[in-house]
């Protein structure tokens, strides 16, 4: 009876011990997959409110930008010698894009990368031939008829990188709207199920899009004259 009652009590030690150890594993995962997922979410938060900073930062260039090529423009159809050279815009992402959790988000960000890096090629390649025909003109290797006639088509290769400038601008005011939306959509999320399972995109209406987008577009054109009066103070 003693040695039946032993056995009993070793199997219930050994079933309770492996139900704990089960329990205690289950627990762990569902911990670790809890802190990844919260990990994940506040590094796509991060990721947006550096994403919001730079493509402000990035407007506020491209109106300088597209002020400067205009008074080149104006300089060359005047057959006159600019000094001024066009910036190119950093297109160093702000974080890892795999922290994003919207595809269409991480699609966006890569034609807006991309047609950066192309526009700072052209900048490049316009500021490289400028600035050498400049040197030349200055140091009194060609005349100031031969300058004039070296760059015929620059008033319209300027006229062109000013529209690719302004298509830029649109993929930025796209990209920055749908970032200010998830920045304040995921500012409300709480530390619970919504934190385990974030929303995509999708619950951003078509309206609350319309509505950013006008709030940013006219807050865009207030940074446009300022950037006009600043750049204008200061090529005087």
């Amino acid at each position: 009876m003693f040695e039946l009652l032993n056995d009993s009590a070793i199997r219930a030690q050994f079933w309770g011990s492996f139900f704990a150890s089960i329990f205690a594993l289950i627990t762990f995962a569902i911990t670790r997959l809890f802190i990844g997922i919260r990990k994940r979410n506040r590094n796509h938060y991060n990721f947006l409110v550096k994403m919001e900073a730079k493509l402000n930062q990035h407007i506020l260039l491209t109106y300088q930008s597209i002020y400067i090529i205009e008074g080149l423009r104006e300089t060359a159809l005047a057959g006159n010698v600019s000094f001024n050279n066009l910036d190119a815009l950093p297109v160093k992402p702000v974080g890892d894009f795999y922290d994003l959790q919207d595809v269409d988000l991480i699609n966006s960000v890569f034609s807006y990368d991309a047609g950066l890096e192309s526009l700072n090629a052209d900048i490049s390649n316009l500021n490289s031939v400028y600035s050498e025909i400049r040197s030349a003109l200055l140091s009194k290797q060609i005349s100031h008829q031969e300058f004039q006639t070296i760059l015929p088509t620059l008033p319209d290769d300027l006229e062109r990188l000013a529209g690719a400038w302004e298509e830029q601008l649109e993929l930025n005011i796209d990209l920055l709207t749908q970032t200010r939306l998830m920045i304040k959509r995921d500012k409300k999320k709480s530390l619970g199920l919504n934190w385990l399972f974030p929303r995509r995109m999708k619950p951003l209406t078509v309206n609350a899009v319309k509505a950013e987008k006008l709030k940013l577009q006219q807050e865009i054109e207030e940074i446009r004259r300022l950037s006009a009066e600043r750049i204008a103070k200061r090529t005087r």
